[in-house]
Formats: C-alpha cells, structure tokens, sequence
C-alpha cells in the first residue's frame, strides 16, 4: 500500500446533501380509492414539504371510501415513518457507506464505511461502477 492512500484522521466527516424517500397520497371517493406513491430526492425543507403535502391531502381526501378507510390510516403512518427515518439521516451528518470524493484530492474516489475514511481508492481510469444513489427510505 502506497503512503497515497492511508486515511488521515484529519479529514473532515463528509456531510449529507440529498436522501430519497416516499410519500403516499390516498385519495378516496365512494367506492373508488387510489394510493399515489411519490418519490422524493432533495435536502431536508425538500422532505418536509413533500411530507406535509402528502399528510394533509391524505387527511382531507382520503377517508371518503369503504377502502380509503383502510389505506389512509396505513399512508399516514408509513409517511410518518419516512420523515422520521430521512430526518435521523440529516441529523446524523454523516451519509452512510459510499465511495465519495477524495479529501486528500489524490484519487477521484475513497470509500466511506460509515464511520471512517478507509485505505480503498479508487480513479476515473478505474473501471468502476456507478456511485450509489443518495440513501433511500422505504
């Protein structure tokens, strides 16, 4: 292993920019209901909003069907876990395992685990597979 790629402790912590997860709106009338599902990538206010937005269409007009009875309930709640999950993401200011940017400028890429900066390197002249997408919540 090439001095090159030792991690140094000084490196700063990456931060996280963007996370993806989804929202559903349940729309209901007499017998009809539809669960719409959006995907949603974007900063923190991007989540927020889309969370609002998909609650209170859910509480407005989702209750108006046998079945919206059932699956608004299931909507609220499964929104409600997302935004707690994508809100834990933001908060703990570190992305989770990737290959990111390299903080010593050496190398195009250097593997986060999570937790720490590893000695895995790796260049553009590289034949390596796309980045991972931004952490998704389900």
């Amino acid at each position: 292993m090439s001095e090159q790629s030792i991690p140094n402790s000084s490196w700063a912590t990456p931060s996280v920019g963007l996370a993806t997860g989804t929202y559903t709106k349940v729309t209901s009338v007499i017998i009809y209901s539809l669960s719409q599902r959006n995907r949603v990538t974007g900063n923190l206010a991007t989540h927020e909003a889309a969370f609002k937005s998909a609650q209170t269409h859910s509480s407005i007009l989702g209750w108006w069907s046998i079945f919206g009875v059932f699956r608004t309930p299931e909507a609220l709640a499964r929104n409600t876990k997302t935004i707690r999950q994508i809100r834990e993401i933001f908060a703990s200011g570190a992305p989770k395992a990737a290959w990111l940017r390299d903080p010593s400028g050496r190398f195009d890429e250097r593997y986060w685990d999570g937790t720490r900066w590893t000695e895995q390197v790796r260049s553009a002249m590289a034949d390596a597979p796309p980045p991972p997408p931004p952490p998704e919540v389900q």
